[in-house]
């Protein structure tokens, strides 16, 4: 068998049709978690896609901006303006795109990651608990580390939009903005006031996909598994 189930049937007799249902339940259980992390990746993978061409084309308007910072020049008429508030709206686009991103996954990932939370909890004290039986250790040990890599699988993608967010910031202000015009500099600082608000992926607004948080579960995790072994 698969996993202990209780059928309330006679196992020997229907053994075949209950290990059918045990490996074809674990295969769409598996295949459900496997696709809705591989779409969350592909949004990230476009969402940083557009911050990355945000962030391109910010440099390369700043550019022209110092090249062109002429003052008298009528707003249709000046490019680098233009150019300035087709970034801005590139911005706006992207901003979009991650919010929306987090409205459908938040309530997701509350659920899930906190599961994965609980169950990583309870395996790992299984693990120290069969510690007397290794060979049920190691597969308490085994799901533990699973359960771990999911979340790490999670955490990556959100450590990695932040990233290419908060580069709009280093683009804006590594360039030689201050050389432009008034109008200009007006919609560069709104850029930089916005650039200051981080953009985040989160579980329910409680728990912010990253690394950083990542590492702070792993730590407390390994902590209280090494005091529970300690205690044995």
């Amino acid at each position: 068998m698969l996993h202990r189930v209780e059928y309330f049937v006679d196992m020997d007799k229907y053994y075949f049709p209950i290990l059918f249902h045990g490996y074809f339940t674990a295969v769409i259980c598996v295949t459900s978690i496997v696709a809705s992390d591989a779409m969350f990746v592909i949004f990230v993978q476009h969402a940083c896609g557009l911050f990355i061409i945000t962030s391109s084309r910010i440099e390369q308007a700043i550019r022209e901006v110092c090249l062109t910072a002429d003052a008298n020049l009528p707003i249709m008429k000046d490019n680098a303006y233009q150019n300035m508030i087709q970034c801005v709206r590139d911005h706006r686009a992207a901003i979009r795109f991650t919010n929306l991103m987090e409205m459908v996954y938040s309530k997701h990932f509350l659920f899930h990651s906190g599961l994965n939370m609980i169950a990583m909890s309870v395996t790992s004290v299984g693990a120290v608990v069969k510690l007397g039986d290794l060979n049920v250790a190691l597969r308490y040990a085994s799901f533990t580390i699973c359960l771990l890599s999911v979340l790490y699988l999670e955490s990556w993608p959100g450590q990695q939009l932040s990233d290419y967010t908060n580069k709009i910031f280093s683009y804006i202000t590594g360039g030689r903005w201050y050389q432009s015009s008034l109008r200009v500099r007006r919609i560069i600082n709104i850029m930089l006031l916005r650039s200051y608000v981080p953009i985040k992926i989160t579980a329910g607004k409680l728990y912010t996909l990253n690394l950083a948080n990542f590492s702070a579960v792993a730590r407390t995790s390994f902590s209280y598994f090494t005091v529970l072994c300690s205690m044995q």
